[in-house]
């Protein structure tokens, strides 16, 4: 990779962390990570890079503020912390009209003190992560399948369910993928504005069972997966004694029901969620 590549590479990888950025404060960065003064970068050079990058579309500019303002085209994946969810083999989109409101995921177990935020903790075979959307979002919608290389998949979804419709794909076999309208995948949910889920198997192979589940006990459950190993892990929260005494409801295909958070659900052994907020 020559120097100018390499130069190009580094804007669109810290656009992609900061989302937008003006064209000064790019530079800036830029030379930091090379470990060069700003003057080394000529302004030629640097405005001839990014003109280069815009007209590959590779880089949107925005000029309506009075200032060059630079940011990553969108296409519904750069999501802030997108990539861990893509070393675990799953897939995000998200739709800009939801992702403008506040969306982001999180490694691991996070800190849920925002009343302003609903939150999505995944289990993919005992690999924590969380998704938080701001409630400026709702009401919205969570498409959960596994992964596929259908072409068109998430716009075959958004015109079945709604252009406000989060598709989160993954990579487990028994979680149901997209097959025409028959069945359009796993489950979706529904964040209301009433602050309720609306929660609809979509005639699913392996079904989806749900509990409904207290403020303390989420507290537990989150914790152990915070602290505990993964052996523990893989028996605590859908095996854990006090889950045992409540009753575990396997949703009716098509048949949706609303229930307020917390909530659990289970897709399958690997595939596990918590909702709450």
């Amino acid at each position: 990779m020559g120097i100018k590549d390499k130069k190009q590479q580094m804007i669109k990888e810290i656009l992609e962390r900061a989302g937008a950025l003006d064209s000064a404060a790019i530079k800036e960065r830029v030379c930091a990570r090379l470990g060069i003064d700003v003057e080394s970068y000529p302004k030629p050079s640097y405005l001839r890079h990014l003109k280069e990058l815009v007209d590959d579309n590779e880089i949107i500019l925005d000029s309506s503020s009075g200032k060059n303002i630079y940011s990553l085209g969108y296409d519904g994946s750069n999501v802030i912390g997108h990539k861990y969810l893509e070393q675990l083999g799953g897939r995000i989109h998200v739709p800009q009209i939801v992702n403008t409101a506040g969306v982001k995921i999180v490694h691991g177990i996070r800190e849920f003190d925002n009343q302003d935020e609903v939150f999505i903790v995944c289990d993919i075979k005992d690999n924590f992560f969380t998704i938080s959307v701001h409630r400026d979002a709702f009401p919205f919608h969570v498409h959960l399948s596994r992964i596929q290389e259908e072409k068109d998949k998430v716009e075959k979804i958004t015109s079945l369910h709604g252009k406000r419709t989060i598709v989160l794909e993954t990579p487990i076999p028994r979680v149901s993928g997209y097959n025409g309208e028959e069945r359009s995948g796993h489950l979706i949910l529904t964040f209301l504005s009433t602050g309720g889920v609306e929660v609809r198997d979509l005639n699913s192979s392996n079904g989806t069972i749900l509990q409904a589940i207290d403020s303390s006990m989420t507290e537990s459950i989150l914790s152990q997966a915070a602290i505990l190993s993964k052996a523990t892990i893989q028996t605590s929260w859908m095996n854990k004694s006090e889950t045992k005494e409540r009753e575990w409801v396997k949703l009716a295909p098509n048949d949706p029901k609303v229930f307020s958070l917390p909530v659990a659900l289970s897709c399958s052994n690997d595939m596990r969620l918590i909702l709450f907020g």
